[in-house]
């Protein structure tokens, strides 16, 4: 085997020698690959034109391939949008329900003075607190949204 490659190597640099030609006449595979290589040579060098068949079959094919431009479904607008979305909305009731002071003070109207204003200040406070932390991950929940909408529909705009 070692020799058949050595021959082919001599016949890849175009060295023609005696011992060449009797290998070649003695092994049919190397004869045929020696061929092969002599006729690769003399094909002429140079750019030759796609047919035009050949041309219209691969873009033909191409567009079969290609995916069809969808629009979100239902299942995605639903599990990405409005679930989210609703779940927000739930949260932000939530709190305002646990935070709002819907219980009557059970004190006589003397005591309850400076200090339920203070109780009612500060539970405001909380509240609007609370309410602000909220709001601010709604807006970042949304850009998240936004952000996993826009990158679906460009993935799925994407020619593979």
């Amino acid at each position: 085997m070692k020799t058949c490659e050595k021959f082919m190597m001599e016949a890849m640099q175009d060295m023609n020698s005696p011992e060449l030609e009797k290998h070649l006449a003695a092994c049919p595979e190397c004869a045929s690959s020696v061929d092969m290589l002599r006729l690769l040579k003399e094909l002429p060098s140079g750019n030759s034109e796609v047919p035009p068949e050949l041309d219209s079959a691969v873009l033909g094919y191409a567009l079969k391939k290609m995916p069809a431009k969808h629009k979100h479904s239902p299942v995605f607008v639903l599990k990405f949008v409005w679930l989210p979305a609703a779940a927000a909305f739930m949260i932000c009731l939530g709190l305002l329900y646990a935070l709002h002071p819907f219980e009557i003070w059970k004190t006589s109207a003397v005591q309850v003075g400076k200090a339920k204003t203070s109780v009612h200040y500060d539970m405001m406070d909380n509240l609007d607190s609370e309410i602000f932390l909220l709001s601010s991950q709604i807006q970042e929940t949304s850009v998240r949204l936004r952000n996993v909408t826009a990158y679906s529909t460009i993935a799925q705009n994407r020619i593979y």
